[in-house]
Parts: C-alpha cells; sequence; structure tokens
C-alpha cells in the first residue's frame, strides 16, 4: 500500500498529532455554506464540510484537510484544531495575502478508535483508521520519531469526495533533470 509522508516539527504538541499530513487549518469560523451531505469512501463514513469557498475550485487553490484517528465524539477537537491551524496558516505568507484565492474543505473521516499508531511510542497500541496515519516511518523500530505515514490511496480516495477540486492529478512521471533517490532515505539525526 502506497504511503505518504509529512513531518511534525520538534516539539510539535502533541493533540496537534492527529491532523493528517494534509492539515494546513484555516481559521474562520466554521460556518457551512450548505448542509453537506454524507458521503462514503472506503469503509469509514466522511462528511465534505466547506470552511471557505472563495470561488469556482476550477479558478482556486483548494485546500482538502482531512483527520485520522478522530472518532465520532472527537469531531469537535477535530473542528478545533482545524480552526487553530487555519488562523496560524492565514498569519503567514503567501497565504495571508492570497487568502481570497483559496477555498478550504474539510474532510470529517470517522474512525472507530481515537489516535493513531505509534504515537508517542512504539510501544503505543497500533490503531485501526481510515488513512491508517503512524508515527515512526509505519512503526519502524529505526524510523524517524516524528515521520507520520499515511495510506496514500485511502487519503486520495478521501479527498476526492470534495467534488470539483481537481484531486486527480496527473503524475508528471520522473524528472530527468532530478534524479530520484534509490531505497529508503533517512534524514541526519539532527533532524529526527
Amino acid at each position: 500500500m502506497p504511503r505518504a509522508e509529512s513531518r511534525t516539527g520538534r516539539g510539535a504538541d502533541p493533540k496537534v498529532r492527529k491532523i493528517t499530513a494534509a492539515v494546513l487549518s484555516a481559521a474562520v469560523p466554521l460556518t457551512m455554506l450548505a448542509a453537506p451531505p454524507p458521503a462514503a469512501a472506503g469503509t469509514a463514513p466522511a462528511m465534505v464540510v466547506p470552511i471557505q469557498v472563495t470561488g469556482d475550485p476550477a479558478k482556486r487553490f483548494n485546500l482538502v484537510v482531512m483527520g485520522d484517528g478522530y472518532t465520532a465524539a472527537d469531531m469537535p477537537a477535530f473542528r478545533a484544531d482545524l480552526d487553530r491551524h487555519l488562523n496560524d496558516l492565514w498569519a503567514l505568507e503567501p497565504f495571508k495575502s492570497y487568502r481570497s484565492y483559496v477555498n478550504v474543505y474539510a474532510v470529517e473521516i470517522t474512525s472507530p478508535e481515537s489516535g493513531v499508531s505509534c504515537d508517542p511510542e512504539l510501544s503505543a497500541p497500533h490503531r485501526t483508521t481510515p488513512l491508517s496515519m503512524a508515527f515512526r516511518s509505519g512503526c519502524e523500530q529505526d524510523g524517524l520519531q516524528r515521520l507520520l505515514v499515511m495510506d496514500s490511496d485511502a487519503a486520495k480516495t478521501y479527498a476526492d469526495l470534495v467534488k470539483g477540486t481537481g484531486a486527480g492529478n496527473p503524475d508528471p512521471g520522473p524528472d530527468p533533470a532530478r534524479p530520484r533517490p534509490q531505497g529508503r532515505q533517512r534524514a541526519p539525526s539532527s533532524a529526527a
């Protein structure tokens, strides 16, 4: 199963770890433009919630935010995390200047278990979540502690629930000007 990777910063708030790699959040008051219908992808139910819609998705930068490891009871925490992260995002350039060109959608994915695997340590329980998120390069003994991985096929399936955003971008293939490294690459030990 393909995996997508993202790092969380050193000293990151453990509550934020539940937010996925796709998590850049925007703190606009959580106002829905219309009551979105529930949608399902994979095995877990999900709901698309428009957070900020500034125009036609074909003419905007579309940010799709998904959380993993949030149960139905945890959804208020996901929304609060999303708000907090979006406030941080809108304070930074170029997002501050171009906010009116960004559509933001949340995909609220209901997880059967709260949390993600190997958080905060390898001894932590493995969780069954819709995106299969895990720290430590997928719970590997020698994996980077703050490396967060997930099932990229599942993430794409859920992102594709947001209609009109073009989540199915074609793969441009390898760039001959930039050779790709072979095998798993490790970051310098100071980065872990």
